[in-house]
């Protein structure tokens, strides 16, 4: 018993390590800003990055700035640019173009495309702080508020992922409880001895048989003024 408790425990350690390093651990991309056109400075690229490791933190997912001067937004798309430079996995790419239109688009990807709808998809465009920004030059703030809209969107569903861990929670416990019981149970329980094998034993069968009785009468006389009575049965006797 005291052995099945100690590896329960470790078993359950060890999936917690597993479980905080595949989410908690610090796998974001060194580079966020793709600055082709060169239009941040050093301090709108730290307010980026910095938005950046916040959509990681609560979506585990990348994020991407691209900028450019030489086409337009929709002809150099999210594709082209993790081709480019080899990107997979879940991630957002937001290109903006600097060349006279300001045209602007997102590309999400993996988990980020099957969590942003349609109707939050063109929300996070029409935001009036990002498309204004964008539309005035003010790239790096209509970047910063295009994340925290897509932060929002990816948002991991917490009540899904308390329900998981209430539920294993719940059937870790019952295999626990259920071998305890079974384990009490075990041991209450005696073990059968093969008498067939180990024992010798002859049972003959045996029959009583009533032959017959015999009943004694004794006849009492008395000299009582009331004259005799009859005689009175005494007891059985014999067989």
């Amino acid at each position: 018993m005291r052995r099945f408790v100690t590896a329960l425990f470790f078993a359950i350690m060890l999936f917690s390590c597993f479980f905080i390093t595949a989410f908690a651990s610090d796998n974001q991309q060194k580079k966020v800003v793709y600055d082709r056109a060169g239009v941040f400075t050093e301090s709108e690229i730290n307010g980026i990055e910095a938005a950046a490791k916040n959509f990681y933190a609560d979506s585990y997912a990348d994020v991407y700035v691209v900028t450019d001067d030489s086409f337009d937004a929709e002809d150099y798309q999210g594709d082209d640019f993790r081709r480019e430079y080899g990107i997979s996995g879940d991630c957002i790419v937001l290109i903006i173009t600097d060349n006279g239109n300001n045209n602007y688009n997102i590309y999400p990807y993996g988990k980020c495309y099957s969590k942003i709808s349609d109707s939050e998809y063109n929300g996070i465009l029409d935001d009036p702080r990002v498309y204004s920004n964008i539309k005035s030059g003010n790239y790096s703030e209509g970047a910063i508020r295009c994340i925290e809209l897509c932060e929002i969107a990816c948002r991991p569903n917490v009540r899904g992922y308390v329900i998981g861990a209430i539920i294993t929670v719940i059937l870790i416990t019952g295999i626990f409880v259920g071998y305890t019981v079974y384990s009490y149970k075990r041991k209450m329980r005696s073990e059968k001895y093969p008498l067939d094998r180990f024992a010798r034993l002859q049972l003959n069968l045996s029959r009583d048989d009533f032959i017959t009785k015999f009943v004694t009468v004794h006849v009492i006389k008395t000299n009582s003024s009331g004259g005799s009575r009859g005689g009175s049965r005494g007891g059985r006797s014999g067989r």
